[in-house]
């Protein structure tokens, strides 16, 4: 369902036509449109009048008679005036606003820009009255309208900025302002109407084939069920995440036809329906029958878990950022300068400060029309610098003053299981310009140290730093910096190739030698785990690749088989990989005339395991993901795996990195003693 809000009639009338709408009779002082019974694709649409008190009140009007649902689409759709100096915006061109000022100025809004629409990016300032060319409008570079902002203030209050779209059309210069006949507005604003027609009928053949395939029909049951039912909030819950698990499944599993287990399985689940359908109509849904449903469900989850192939690959976005929102502080600074020439096609767009877009609220991280929002990147000068105490999540590999610090928020890299799903408002990675006062608080902790300490400091936490070496050029100025403060010991975790490690080839002098204090620490995974779970990482192989090139440099490396994920044939695959991996560490090792243990500090070895409240925002967030709707078990606000699958997999890993390092190397998250 797509809503528009149009300021006047001859606006609104193309989009009236392209949808075929028709007039509702109601007693209400804004007309409002509708999709006949019949059509092809739903809208919703009303004529709000003339400046920004009309259209707030217009658009609160129309989103609390009808709420918009999660997948709906807000829009206003209007013409405009642009500035003389903006020499793009010819009359008659298409723009969507990713900035719109208030008409004081004092305030902006930022509505996520789509890349599925074919409309240029531009900024649009708000204005109480019309604008006309003067020496500030002449050389503003921006589009001029009366709605537009108080439009997507008021339409903020029921949908997020992936989700709010103001389309401007160019009907002017500011010069020669005068009041365009209706059939010249008709024809400026029909191609317009007509692209956001073929734009709604594609996403309406989506979602129906989405609603039709057996995991979405399972889980629209599993919604009447619970509503029907009287069941305890928990209950509810239980029964939500069961049933998302196994649609999860099922969509990664997809059996081929004639499959008579799955033909079997499915059976069994559409039995559990049937049975808590009728117990629910009957009104005998009780504590029992719930709990045999449960049942059911689970018992067919653990039996498509087992038959998963779980090497299938789940397309990613590999698309170049072509939004980059940039703080006006930094607009000139070199590093500013050279992330935006790396993206030369790329829309800027001037923000006072990043948290004016990373924390706008109800942004959506996943979802129907977030499909389509266009990546962008934040460039930013930090703040209020911290240097944080490590988590308890993270291993301090023995070291009792253990940190990690921010240079970059978020990630290149979309692991299924990263806990920074949902952690922040936005999945938007944060650059900040300014490392050099990152690391100056680093330094501030050799005054903290007794003289016999070293501070362990994870510089990689939030983000893997080398996936942005080629762009930022970071790690190089950590590696300078570990040279001069030899008392802090820094880690950079990657699951990169490497390929932009600072490296001096054919070292001789000393000073060309890496430090001792900088140790990389790659992630491994099984190829399968890598192919199914992180996306746009660098595979084994090129992982394998960066930490011998590491290795034959000078570097002292940690190994990381961290989290360990509970897989179809795991244990194997794990066993397999541990082998790859170390043989791989003993051969560069022997290539630079040196054994494994000078040249691999240490080996970690940790079971999956995450905050409870973290796993519930990660489940918001990646709700077909069936790593993350697995049925975990929480034990002090920790979720992890049964006891026994945890045990399992953990010894049989630890017993197998200990055949080619002493125990006093290998650093095992929680031993399954403690538990």
């Amino acid at each position: 369902m797509i809503y528009f809000v149009c300021a006047l009639s001859a606006e609104a009338a193309p989009l009236i036509r392209a949808f075929d709408l028709e007039k509702r009779r109601m007693p209400y002082r804004y007309e409002v449109y509708e999709s006949r019974s019949e059509a092809k694709v739903r809208a919703r649409l009303t004529v709000s009048g003339i400046g920004s008190f009309h259209a707030s009140c217009a658009a609160a009007f129309l989103f609390g008679l009808y709420p918009p649902g999660p997948d709906d689409l807000l829009v206003n759709v209007g013409l405009c005036g642009a500035s003389p100096a903006f020499a793009e915006a010819q009359i008659g061109t298409t723009f969507q606003c990713g900035k719109i000022l208030a008409p004081d100025g004092r305030d902006s809004v930022y509505p996520a820009v789509r890349r599925d629409i074919p409309f240029r990016v531009a900024a649009l300032q708000t204005s109480d009255a019309i604008v006309k060319r003067n020496a500030e409008t002449e050389h503003s570079g921006l589009l001029y309208d009366m709605e537009g902002y108080s439009f997507a203030k008021a339409a903020a209050g029921f949908a997020g900025p992936d989700r709010i779209l103001v389309v401007k059309v160019v009907s002017d210069r500011l010069e020669d302002v005068r009041r365009l006949k209706p059939e010249e507005v008709y024809e400026l604003l029909a191609p317009t109407a007509l692209k956001f027609y073929e734009l709604a009928k594609q996403e309406d053949l989506s979602e129906k084939a989405r609603s039709q395939t057996r995991s979405e029909h399972w889980k629209a049951r599993a919604r009447k069920i619970v509503s029907e039912a009287r069941v305890s909030v928990s209950m509810k819950d239980r029964i939500f995440s069961r049933v998302a698990y196994i649609s999860s499944l099922l969509e990664a599993y997809r059996p081929s036809e004639g499959d008579l287990e799955a033909g079997a399985l499915y059976k069994a689940v559409e039995y559990a329906f049937s049975e808590a359908e009728e117990a629910v109509s009957a009104g005998r849904f009780v504590k029992s029958v719930q709990n045999r449903f449960l049942e059911a469900i689970e018992a067919a989850a653990e039996a498509v878990y087992e038959r998963t192939v779980v090497t299938t690959v789940r397309p990613s976005d590999s698309a170049p950022f072509s939004v980059l929102y940039v703080e006006e502080a930094v607009a000139d600074h070199p590093r500013t300068q050279k992330i935006c020439a790396h993206f030369p096609k790329a829309d800027v767009i001037p923000i006072r400060c990043y948290r004016d877009v990373f924390n706008r609220s109800r942004q959506e991280i996943g979802g129907f029309w977030h499909d389509h929002a266009a990546r962008a990147l934040v460039i930013a000068r930090q703040e209020n610098i911290h240097i944080y105490p490590g988590a308890p999540m993270c291993q301090d590999h023995g070291h009792r003053r253990f940190y990690y610090a921010s240079f970059v928020m978020n990630c290149l890299y979309d692991c299924e299981y990263c806990y920074l799903q949902g952690m922040y408002p936005s999945k938007m990675p944060v650059i900040f310009v300014n490392p050099e006062d990152v690391l100056e608080r680093i330094a501030g902790l050799e005054a903290t140290l007794e003289p016999s300490e070293e501070a362990y400091v994870s510089v990689s936490f939030d983000t893997d730093l080398c996936a942005f070496e080629g762009l930022l050029g970071f790690v190089d100025c950590i590696a300078k910096f570990a040279k001069e403060h030899p008392r802090i010991l820094l880690e950079v975790r990657t699951k990169s190739a490497g390929t932009a490690i600072p490296i001096v080839e054919n070292a001789s002098l000393s000073e060309d030698m890496p430090p001792k204090n900088l140790r990389f620490a790659w992630s491994f995974s099984p190829e399968m785990v890598i192919d199914r779970f992180e996306h746009r990482t660098a595979g084994l192989e090129a992982r394998l690749s960066g930490m011998t090139r590491a290795i034959r440099a000078g570097y002292v490396v940690r190994i990381c088989f961290d989290p360990l994920l509970h897989i179809p044939g795991g244990q194997e695959a794990y066993e397999l990989l541990v082998d790859r991996v170390m043989q791989t560490a003993q051969e560069a090792a022997r290539s630079i005339g040196r054994n494994m243990k000078d040249c691999v500090a240490d080996v970690s070895v940790g079971p999956f395991r995450i905050g409870s409240d973290q796993l519930a925002a990660m489940r918001r967030v990646r709700t077909d993901s069936y790593i993350v709707l697995y049925p975990y078990e929480i034990e002090e606000h920790t979720a992890r795996y049964p006891k026994e699958i945890e045990e399992a997999l953990l010894q049989a890993v630890r017993a197998r990195v200990a055949t080619y390092v002493p125990e006093e190397q290998i650093f095992c998250w929680d031993s399954p003693v403690k538990r």
